[in-house]
């Protein structure tokens, strides 16, 4: 088993964090999944708690990986410090990877953007271009000291830019939730009471009749 994300931050790199599944790849899966499906029942653990959603972003076979477990029946490894800075620098989730971004960093001896961003570029070596998001964010937690004060301006201007643009879009995307859930308020409130005087029937749209009570013609 050979396994990535929080698990492999907590289990090899001595964080202390907590993780909501695990993520790696696994042989025979069938038997596996069946294990973890017994554990699950065992411990309360959701559905899924064990999962192979990470192989699909592994970069290929990582020759300093650890071995952090060999017992009867089960090996589990993780990647190397390396590999992991590169997948947690491409997914980029500013409230979930920054933290072990930092930590990564000072694991494998980088103390620059320009040294996180070509580790990232020799680990995954093409195979999946890396998000503009993922280049401002570590632009933002690494100061390169050999950078010139005009580039340094420029890219403090541009991570300015960036700041304002992602909390414009995260501005827009709370008023247009605010706005569905108002309309999904007004789906399912309950019709309103009827006015004093009213007639109040039910009527086939699901509100109520408002023609004066006793004078209505089709609620007698």
């Amino acid at each position: 088993m050979f396994i990535g994300g929080g698990a492999a931050m907590a289990l090899a790199f001595n964080t202390r964090r907590a993780t909501r599944d695990i993520d790696g790849v696994y042989e025979p899966k069938r038997e596996v999944y069946e294990a973890a499906t017994r554990v699950g029942v065992r411990h309360g653990l959701p559905e899924g708690w064990l999962n192979d959603a990470v192989k699909g972003l592994l970069p290929g076979p990582d020759p300093n990986q650890r071995e952090i477990l060999a017992a009867p029946g089960v090996r589990v490894s993780v990647p190397s410090g390396e590999d992991l800075l590169a997948l947690k620098v491409a997914a980029a989730r500013v409230d979930r990877d920054a933290d072990d971004i930092r930590h990564l960093a000072k694991v494998v001896g980088a103390r620059t953007a320009d040294e996180v961003l070509a580790i990232t570029g020799r680990v995954m070596g093409g195979r999946q271009p890396l998000l503009p998001k993922a280049q401002f964010l570590i632009q933002e937690m690494f100061v390169d000291s050999n950078e010139s004060p005009e580039k340094g301006q420029h890219e403090a201007g541009e991570r300015t830019r960036w700041r304002q643009f992602t909390a414009w879009l995260a501005a827009q995307r709370a008023a247009i939730q605010a706005r569905a859930a108002d309309r999904a308020a007004c789906q399912t409130a309950p019709p309103k009471p009827p006015r004093v005087g009213r007639c109040g029937a039910p009527t086939r749209r699901g509100g109520r009749c408002r023609n004066r009570a006793g004078s209505c013609p089709n609620h007698h």
